[in-house]
């Protein structure tokens, strides 16, 4: 699936302000991107995030400052889920009338949130940041839904159903991707080509003797995932023939059994 950038005006505008800010990195992964500076983030953009229909995005903010920023406009703003609690608000990006002078600001409050305070001091190095939000081009625009590819809707729909029928699980947003935890640990994340890899895909917790022996014996649907897989994680593949569903749902529930705490997975 093309990267949104390619598609939507609104989040390729999003990014710009974002990647104009010191050692600021794009994940994209599915519908959704990550913003992050030193490996913290400090934007999600959210597409229809569990079925919201909300297009927009969620940044850290001052502690109480979320409630007060819906409080006076929550046609515009809202309290993204699992991360609200923690402090971040959310910016409708479907809704006419963006002010990219506030996303900017937005932004870069968020930035300045994860960088150490001599960065966060310098108000040059939010100079391009500004420059980018107020540039032609995207005035009067508002975000739309994305179009999901329909084999990886279909493949996240049977993956999903799998994960939540094990005690305590719940989906999260990891990186961007969909991910499914029990009490806290994740134990599979869903991908649709990962930095361009071309997969629709799952990464499964495991150990270092399963993946290895999954990989030998079918290579063309389990793989060494990156960053996870030094740690014994494994990929599977979803839009592969020789997929297995049966002996997926095996690895999935190993998985979560490696994850969920001992009086749970029995």
């Amino acid at each position: 699936m093309a990267p949104m950038s390619k598609d939507d005006p609104v989040l390729a505008r999003l990014a710009e302000i974002c990647l104009a800010l010191p050692e600021t990195t794009r994940e994209a992964t599915w519908k959704h991107s990550s913003f992050l500076t030193r490996n913290k983030t400090l934007l999600y953009w959210l597409d229809d995030h569990h079925g919201d229909g909300i297009v927009g995005f969620a940044v850290r903010v001052a502690k109480g400052k979320n409630a007060k920023l819906v409080k006076s406009d929550p046609k515009r703003y809202f309290m993204p889920a699992y991360i609200g609690a923690r402090g971040w608000v959310g910016y409708r990006m479907d809704v006419k009338g963006i002010d990219w002078d506030t996303v900017a600001d937005l932004v870069i409050e968020s930035w300045r949130s994860v960088v150490p305070a001599k960065l966060a001091a310098d108000d040059s190095l939010v100079r391009a940041a500004r420059k980018a939000a107020r540039a032609p081009g995207v005035r009067g625009m508002v975000a739309k839904l994305s179009t999901r590819a329909p084999a990886a809707e279909a493949a996240l729909d049977r993956v999903r159903k799998m994960a939540l029928a094990f005690p305590r699980t719940e989906e999260k947003l990891s990186h961007g991707s969909p991910s499914f935890f029990v009490k806290g640990k994740m134990f599979m994340s869903f991908v649709d080509d990962h930095h361009g890899d071309g997969r629709i895909a799952v990464w499964i917790k495991s150990t270092m003797d399963d993946q290895k022996r999954l990989v030998k014996e079918n290579p063309e649907v389990y793989f060494v995932p990156p960053y996870v897989g030094v740690s014994g994680w494994v990929g599977a593949r979803l839009d592969r023939p020789k997929t297995d569903w049966i002996d997926l749902a095996i690895v999935v529930e190993e998985g979560w059994r490696a994850a969920a705490p001992k009086s749970l997975a029995g």
